[in-house]
C-alpha cells in the first residue's frame, strides 16, 4: 500500500465546537459556512469573522450531517430537493 501525499489547505464547519478542534488540531484556516464558501470567488469570511482568500485545491473531502434524511424523523424527513440544512450542505460541496 502505498501512502498518496496531500495538504491539508482548509477546513469548513459550522459547529462552534468543531471548528474549535479543528483551529486546535490544523494549521489552516476554518471556514464558517459551506454554502457562503461555494459562492465566494477568491475570500470567503473564517469561523473567527476574518476575510482570507480561498486557497486552491485537486481534492475536496466532505462529510454532510444526514439529520434531515433520517426515517427517526418519519413526520419532518426531508430529501435533498427540500434544500434543508443537510441538502444545502451536499449541494454546495458539490458546486
Amino acid at each position: 500500500l502505498q501512502e498518496i501525499p496531500y495538504s491539508h489547505v482548509f477546513s469548513c464547519e459550522i459547529d462552534p465546537a468543531k471548528q474549535a478542534y479543528l483551529r486546535r488540531n490544523f494549521d489552516a484556516p476554518v471556514y464558517a459556512d459551506i454554502v457562503e464558501l461555494a459562492m465566494a470567488e477568491r475570500e470567503a469570511r473564517t469561523c473567527c469573522g476574518a476575510q482570507v482568500p480561498v486557497p486552491s485545491f485537486d481534492c475536496y473531502v466532505a462529510g454532510t450531517s444526514c439529520k434531515d434524511f433520517s426515517g427517526l424523523r418519519s413526520r419532518h424527513r426531508q430529501d435533498l430537493e427540500d434544500k434543508g440544512t443537510s441538502g444545502q450542505t451536499f449541494f454546495a460541496a458539490v458546486e
